[in-house]
């Protein structure tokens, strides 16, 4: 009983931390210009076109502020700590992997920019539900990819100063909880057969959400990158759970 309580109090603790996070990030905003830096700018192929089909999502209004003073000091440190990081990263991908896209109109004001960062919910739910069914090391790690890809994603929208250290930060988080997905899923299999269909679940939806990962690469730019990069977080959270729900099934 005292076990099942601590999980209870730990899991309210992830949740109130993420909400607090929230509301952090969606403080006051000062005037500042925009910017542009990825270096996929205008690779649309005619998607674009198809988003304008969609009228409704144009009549939020757009902001043309800037978050500046809400950015953390922790954040702020870690831009100048990894700085010597970034130039190696800048200069061995010629830019790219710390470039991000331009959503712009949108912001974390404007309904599509809400929806984006709601999105990230996934990895929270997935992360508890996890934990309460004893995989606490995957749901731990998807619960902190929900904290960090939400972060990175609202600096995106609002373009701050600190972008590419949290963008930096969602890799490292990203990176070790598909390293440790990876781990359950090979476990996993080596003591049950591969032709399951758990396993298919789970590797479908690892395959599908890398998919849509691709996408929002090769669409880096407003809408649509919203909508597929959303779509990754919901398929590679659905991915996780069902990679740890594999493991609790058969170790």
């Amino acid at each position: 009983m005292m076990h099942c309580q601590g999980r209870i109090q730990y899991s309210s603790l992830l949740v109130i931390g993420f909400l607090a996070q929230a509301k952090a990030f969606t403080s006051t905003t000062q005037m500042a210009n925009k910017h542009r830096s990825s270096c996929l700018w205008n690779k649309n192929d005619g998607i674009d076109d198809y988003w304008r089909k969609f009228p409704g999502w144009s009549h939020d209004k757009a902001s043309d502020t800037l978050t500046t003073d809400n950015t953390s000091g922790l954040l702020q440190t870690i831009e100048v700590v990894t700085a010597p990081v970034q130039e190696i990263l800048d200069e061995y991908s010629s830019g790219w992997a710390l470039s991000y896209a331009d959503l712009t109109p949108d912001t974390s004001a404007t309904t599509p920019g809400r929806i984006f960062l709601a999105t990230n919910l996934a990895y929270l739910l997935a992360g508890l539900v996890l934990q309460f069914q004893g995989a606490n090391e995957l749901g731990l790690a998807t619960d902190l990819c929900a904290a960090f890809s939400f972060q990175y994603h609202y600096q995106q929208l609002e373009v701050t100063n600190t972008v590419r250290a949290a963008l930096l930060l969602d890799y490292v988080f990203a990176a070790f909880a598909m390293g440790l997905a990876t781990f359950y899923l090979v476990t996993s299999v080596a003591v049950t057969s591969l032709y399951t269909m758990n396993v298919a679940v789970a590797v479908g939806l690892a395959v599908v959400s890398l998919g849509c990962l691709g996408l929002s690469w090769k669409y880096e730019y407003g809408q649509p990158y919203m909508f597929f990069h959303g779509l990754w977080h919901l398929a590679s959270a659905g991915a996780g759970y069902a990679i740890g729900d594999l493991h609790n099934s058969v170790m």
